[in-house]
């Protein structure tokens, strides 16, 4: 788990000129943290974890002293400017259930007999700080066209640790025939 340093912002000082500065603001929100916590972190430990998380991934935040689990709970980028906006972080408590959403990666594309379809983005759920998960990682490996995958056959989402926030028959992924373009244009020409 990584950890993230972050320091009380100072409210005086806007956004913008606390970007310039090389300084990314954040917000601290969940128990003990009232409205919640604004918070500033440097540019480059945003970039790494923006490289390394993702939104619902767990981090570990230390202000000062103090340490404790969190979820990222969004993570604002501006692709225009090529800079992180601001980060907001939901403290979690042991043996307490939080939501998050867990983000549906495919591996082996390449491998599938057919064309894969995704659904659904990302599944959530909700699961005690330990359980909760920030990927899914779906094998394209062999599927055949045809094949549709719901949320509730993917192992990830088997555990009773786990409570899916939707139905578990929703699909996630269909695979479909390949159209070949080379096919069509054939056709095109035989009519001629």
């Amino acid at each position: 788990m990584n950890v993230v340093e972050v320091t009380p912002r100072d409210m005086k000082i806007k956004a913008k000129r606390l970007r310039r500065s090389g300084l990314v603001p954040g917000v601290i929100r969940g128990a003990g943290f009232g409205e919640g916590l604004p918070v500033q972190l440097p540019v480059r430990a945003a970039g790494r974890l923006r490289r390394t998380k993702r939104a619902g991934s767990v981090v570990d935040v230390q202000i000062g002293e103090k340490r404790f689990p969190a979820l990222i709970r969004e993570l604002e980028y501006d692709s225009a400017r090529d800079e992180i906006v601001q980060i907001s972080f939901e403290t979690l408590a042991e043996g307490k259930k939080v939501n998050g959403a867990a983000e549906v990666i495919l591996i082996n594309r390449d491998k599938a007999r057919g064309s894969a379809e995704l659904t659904l983005r990302s599944v959530p759920h909700a699961a005690e700080p330990a359980f909760l998960l920030d990927t899914v990682k779906l094998d394209l490996a062999g599927l055949a066209p045809g094949t549709v995958l719901t949320v509730g056959e993917l192992p990830a989402f088997q555990s009773d640790r786990i409570e899916l926030r939707v139905d578990p028959d929703t699909i996630i992924l269909r695979v479909k025939e390949r159209k070949r373009a080379f096919a069509a244009a054939e056709s095109e020409e035989d009519e001629e």
